[in-house]
């Protein structure tokens, strides 16, 4: 990167000696100056070494005006060009004013009284000078948030590949051997002794949570890849739909789920089921033994959001992992229970996609109440209460 310092001024004062003159005090203040003898000599000459220009308001006629004017606009997004505008009698002329409106929505444009003091015009650079450099530390900035989507672009490109490699390239031996496992089970079943049918069961066993895994591996990556369709979502409706999808668990455990009214957001539809129901899942599977799960949705109003609560009856979570399980592949449980450990990895993706924030409040034993932050869904796009499953405040399986 350029180590340019923009320290450099650029004079264009017309008339008599005024340039060499302006040049003259400021170089005794230890400022380098050039001088340009027309407008589109300055126009050519500004670049990176600019730190700040100055000319008199007579050189601005309507031409030169929209010849600066031009060169200004096409600053990159950080640079400001500090223009410095020198103007007769105390104000700028009409005339002057009219060109001057031309500039002011383009460039930095501050204006300085003739006849000039030194001390004023030596202020007046210096000032302009010191904002031109933080520009440049911005630029750094700018250079540096380039370089990351650089690599972040390439990080999503290596991760599509990977999706790609999952999908196809470790499903396929996955499949294969889920294949001939089987067929090994319906050859040899009552012709192999004890230890010979528990291979084959371990076999299958390790080969059906591989192809869980490389589908959740999936899941994982392209949950990031594909745009946000955002629109105005009613989580009522989401709870409702994932009661729907896990009805067979929540029968079998005689759960309960209970969600009152809850709000409309600003999401993807698709991606918030997936999340609402990864977190409803979790609270089912870990339930406390002996406990009937039950499982409360809840949403309250911040300050620019909602906060989305899924409290539940179950284990809890140690004060120590409370961060952690949020990272892909962590469990914190055996075989005992199963599961890929990918669940509230994929939660706090889909969470970041919308701009939100997810955490859990928990302690071993005492349940655990995972939260999430949502946008507010704009009043006027709301649409029509959508049909729902079911109006009632409790939705359980039955006891």
């Amino acid at each position: 990167m350029s180590q340019v310092r923009p320290e450099r001024v650029l004079v264009h004062a017309p008339y008599g000696r005024d340039a060499p003159l302006i040049c003259k005090v400021l170089e005794r203040a230890g400022i380098e100056t050039g001088v340009c003898a027309s407008v589109d000599d300055l126009c050519s000459a500004l670049g990176e070494d600019t730190g700040a220009a100055l000319i008199s308001d007579q050189s601005l006629t309507r031409a030169s005006a929209a010849a600066l004017a031009d060169v200004l606009s096409a600053q990159p997004i950080w640079s400001d060009l500090p223009l410095i505008v020198t103007t007769s009698g105390g104000e700028a002329t009409e005339a002057s004013r009219r060109r001057l409106e031309i500039l002011e929505p383009l460039g930095n444009v501050s204006l300085l009284e003739r006849p000039l003091r030194s001390v004023t015009l030596v202020s007046s650079v210096k000032t302009a000078l010191r904002a031109r450099g933080r520009q440049y530390q911005l630029r750094e900035t700018f250079v540096e948030r380039e370089r990351l989507l650089l690599e972040l672009r390439r990080s999503n490109e290596d991760l599509a590949q990977f999706a790609h490699v999952v999908s196809h390239d470790l499903q396929a031996p996955i499949r294969m051997v889920k294949c001939f496992s089987e067929l090994l089970a319906l050859r040899y079943r009552g012709k192999l002794d004890t230890t010979g049918e528990e291979f084959i069961d371990t076999i299958q066993d390790g080969a059906s949570t591989m192809e869980v895994l490389t589908r959740t591996l999936l899941n994982y990556a392209t949950a990031g890849q594909e745009p946000l369709t955002l629109t105005t979502v009613g989580l009522r409706n989401i709870a409702d739909a994932v009661v729907t999808t896990l009805q067979p668990a929540i029968h079998e455990l005689h759960a309960e789920v209970r969600y009152g009214e809850l709000p409309p957001v600003n999401g993807d539809r698709v991606l918030l089921q997936q999340l609402v129901q990864n977190l409803v899942s979790n609270a089912l599977k870990y339930h406390a033994p002996e406990v009937r799960p039950r499982v409360c949705i809840s949403a309250k109003q911040a300050e620019r959001e909602w906060i989305v609560s899924v409290k539940d009856n179950g284990q809890g979570v140690a004060p120590q992992y409370h961060q952690s399980i949020f990272l892909p592949l962590m469990r914190l449980h055996g075989r005992e229970i199963f599961g890929t450990g990918m669940g509230l990895a994929v939660c706090r993706k889909i969470v970041e996609r919308h701009g939100g924030r997810i955490w859990v409040e928990s302690a071993l034993g005492a349940g655990a109440t995972f939260s999430f932050t949502l946008p507010f869904a704009a009043p006027a796009s709301i649409p029509p209460p959508e049909p729902s499953l079911s109006r009632n405040l409790l939705i359980h399986g039955e006891d």
